[in-house]
């Protein structure tokens, strides 16, 4: 005899995580519908940032007081992703890249010591992102979790921006913490740059946003800027880009873009 169907299916649980040297992002899903999970999904989002960029060992205290008041009285997630935000990366396209020859992506770019650990993402359109995750963190998230994912936060952004420029034409996605901002450039479906400046005065973003259209030799009369992430119509950053570079706008429901895409 068959079990009979369960009429009210056990939704999902999803917990994502953003582990940044200026914050903290988790965001818990619940999916709902086993044949469209979106339509009836849950999300809980929580965030808090830092006076400061903060070193992995300080993030870490961080988490566990996080972790501590904020996610232990919630269900154990079935999926946990951890997502890595740092400058600590490197793309490569496929047919230059070597698993074997991991660090030498990043010696060139980024301080990096014999002991760490150095990962890979695998993204679409032909792409690697080479990055170090933060290992105390990762072994910390096991012992509360068991097994989960993580990715680096770039590599969502870049797979996930791809996919929204088909038309070839050159935009600078600019996604803001509060102290750094990642800085893609797509073109003829194509990523042309991806780098993570971190700044203290909008002259400062200003600078770096200009710096890079001049090397990539773009008109900042003609190009298209997207926005996303911690920033506003209101805020000096934005106030000051638009005076130089007059396509500017949002990217729709871009604030928690990469834990929504992840």
């Amino acid at each position: 005899m068959k079990a009979p169907k369960n009429k009210h299916p056990q939704p999902h649980k999803h917990l994502s995580i953003l582990v940044s040297q200026d914050g903290l992002s988790f965001c818990f899903k619940e999916e709902i519908s086993e044949t469209n999970p979106t339509s009836d999904e849950k999300i809980k989002v929580y965030n808090t940032s830092f006076d400061k960029p903060l070193s992995p060992e300080e993030i870490l205290e961080k988490i566990r007081f996080f972790i501590k008041e904020k996610i232990a009285d919630m269900p154990q997630p079935e999926k946990v992703l951890v997502v890595f935000s740092n400058n600590l990366y490197s793309f490569v396209p496929e047919a230059y890249f070597d698993e074997k020859h991991l660090p030498d992506y990043l010696k060139f770019n980024v301080k990096i010591l014999e002991t760490d650990f150095i990962a890979h993402d695998d993204l679409e359109k032909g792409l690697k992102n080479v990055y170090v995750p933060y290992a105390n963190i990762n072994n910390y998230f096991f012992d509360v979790f068991g097994a989960f994912e993580y990715r680096h936060a770039t590599s969502i952004l870049v797979e996930n921006l791809l996919k929204k420029n088909p038309s070839g034409k050159e935009k600078l996605y600019v996604h803001v913490g509060k102290s750094h901002f990642d800085l893609i450039a797509i073109e003829a479906e194509k990523l042309q740059l991806c780098n993570t400046f971190f700044y203290e005065t909008p002259e400062d973003f200003l600078y770096y946003l200009l710096f890079t259209a001049q090397q990539l030799k773009w008109n900042p009369e003609t190009l298209s800027l997207k926005f996303l992430g911690n920033i506003s119509k209101d805020s000096k950053e934005y106030k000051l880009s638009y005076k130089y570079i007059r396509h500017c706008d949002f990217l729709e429901n871009s604030k928690d873009f990469v834990l929504m895409n992840s």
